[in-house]
């Protein structure tokens, strides 16, 4: 169990698809105008580039865990003093995967590529994940990691014995199935027990719209409890001792069912 409070806020930008550098100035000047309290922020699935600007195939759009996307984001991890979460196109060889980053402390802490691509293009051009979501740990508190289509597999996303505290969701979801969207971020964190950080993209693209206000964060109960401010950003303080009153106050941990997932 964790046992001090992080703030954390989710960033739920408008994507330039394509436009990598005017994304990476974008969400620097937003990271830099957060309060200086913050100890975590999470950026959308793919948001340096957007979801679904494929049509040149994936090649121009990718990077390697050593390019401009991480270099720039450990830079800014290290000059606030804050760890970042957020998604990219990942390069390894002739494959191409929808990536998700974790940057503490001015360092890459772990990479997670996404195992449940969504129909259509995403499973023709990428390659699914080969390995369980990573669970990191920052500043005490265990935090899984997960991406989008993920929300809706809840054996990939269980937690087993507590081993988790706080679940990430990065996301481009469209607006028209906002209601599922939000009901599986609730049910997620009820049935683990742990708060649900879900960061949507703000703005439009071919897929649809995605509306200010989508993004959430729930605590262990599924009840909401991020602060929305003007500029769209979402605000939560992680209550450790409210994490432990409600895992101690129903304990369905304790009876649940175990499993294997395999890969």
């Amino acid at each position: 169990m964790p046992t001090k409070n992080i703030n954390a806020v989710l960033l739920p930008l408008d994507i330039r698809l394509g436009d990598k550098r005017h994304n990476l100035t974008i969400a620097r000047e937003r990271i830099a105008a957060l309060p200086q309290d913050t100890d975590l922020v999470i950026l959308p699935e793919l948001f340096n580039v957007g979801f679904g600007n494929f049509e040149n195939g994936l090649l121009p759009l990718s990077e390697t865990a050593e390019g401009l996307t991480i270099k720039t984001m450990c830079e800014i991890s290290e000059e606030f003093d804050i760890s970042v979460i957020g998604g990219f196109v990942r390069r390894e060889g002739d494959f191409f995967f929808n990536s998700a980053f974790v940057i503490s402390e001015g360092k890459l802490q772990s990479i997670y590529d996404k195992r449940h691509l969504f129909a259509g293009p995403e499973q023709k051009l990428f390659r699914r994940g080969e390995k369980l979501s990573p669970i990191v740990n920052i500043k005490g508190w265990n935090i899984r990691i997960a991406i989008c289509y993920d929300l809706r597999f809840p054996v990939w996303n269980r937690s087993k014995n507590l081993d988790y505290d706080a679940v990430v969701f990065i996301a481009n979801w469209v607006h028209a199935r906002h209601y599922a969207w939000r009901q599986l971020i609730i049910a997620r964190a009820v049935e683990n027990q742990a708060y649900v950080l879900a960061c949507n993209r703000e703005g439009r693209d071919i897929y649809g719209e995605y509306m200010r206000g989508d993004s959430l964060i729930v605590n262990a109960m599924g009840y909401s409890v991020g602060i929305e401010h003007p500029d769209g950003s979402i605000s939560a303080t992680l209550d450790c001792k409210m994490l432990e009153s409600d895992r101690q106050h129903l304990q369905p941990w304790r009876m649940a069912d175990d499993f294997t997932i395999h890969l």
